[in-house]
């Protein structure tokens, strides 16, 4: 079974149909080619600052052993289809969404307004979001410690082209992040419209629905108030 929203999980009002999404492939574009959001931000990964290498943003534990999905991997998958590591099958496996599910979700555009999203992410409720959604998932050389900040950057980073993505949001961590880094257990951001165990925690399920989550949180922020609040709101 797939979604067919998320409107009773994220608020009143958002209507975001992440489901059939096989139905969705073929209303949207011939075949599973993924839609590239207007930033271009989709298939970049940052170079991990002064260390000049790739940040690895889906990394996770199993049992005693921790497993690494090189962005390379990533994007090919989402771009071809094609699975190319060990580990990449083991992600999609663990998934609870089918290989031609995941690319899409993983790549499909979110209309945002940055202001209205920067307004909610730093925002008392924002911030709430934030710390639930890293909870399990963090850097992973300061577990839990600049968690909200780093995915903050990251999502206000992906959405500067207007629209965001799960893709461009791993593209603009500025760290490794990896699962098991904070003191509860990952869920997606809408745990009413999953479906089965895999779906609802799995990472890179998690991604799918963020960025289905953000646009709808910021639907409910004002867009044409400015950016001068903020300088007040909350912060870890």
């Amino acid at each position: 079974m797939l979604l067919a929203g998320l409107a009773s999980a994220v608020g009143p009002g958002a209507l975001i149909a992440l489901a059939p999404l096989g139905a969705r492939a073929q209303a949207v574009a011939p075949g599973l080619a993924p839609q590239t959001p207007q930033n271009g931000a989709i298939f970049s990964f940052s170079d991990g600052g002064e260390s000049g290498r790739q940040v690895i943003p889906v990394r996770w534990t199993s049992g005693v052993g921790v497993w690494s999905l090189q962005p390379q991997a990533i994007r090919r998958f989402v771009d071809t289809g094609v699975v190319s590591d060990r580990s990449l099958a083991s992600a999609i496996d663990r998934a609870g969404w089918s290989p031609e599910e995941l690319r899409l979700g993983l790549a499909k555009p979110y209309s945002v307004d940055l202001v209205a999203l920067a307004r909610f992410l730093y925002s008392s409720d924002g911030l709430a979001f934030l710390r639930t959604q890293t909870r399990g998932y963090g850097p992973s050389s300061t577990p839990s410690t600049y968690a909200v900040e780093a995915l903050r950057s990251a999502i206000i980073a992906a959405a500067a082209g207007g629209q965001i993505s799960a893709m461009a949001i791993m593209a603009h961590l500025p760290t490794d992040f990896s699962t098991g880094q904070g003191c509860g257990r990952l869920s997606v951001c809408a745990p009413s419209k999953c479906v089965g165990e895999a779906q609802c925690t799995s990472l890179l399920s998690w991604y799918v629905f963020l960025p289905a989550c953000l646009q709808a949180n910021q639907a409910r922020q004002p867009a044409s108030a400015g950016l001068g609040p903020l300088a007040r709101s909350p912060k870890p």
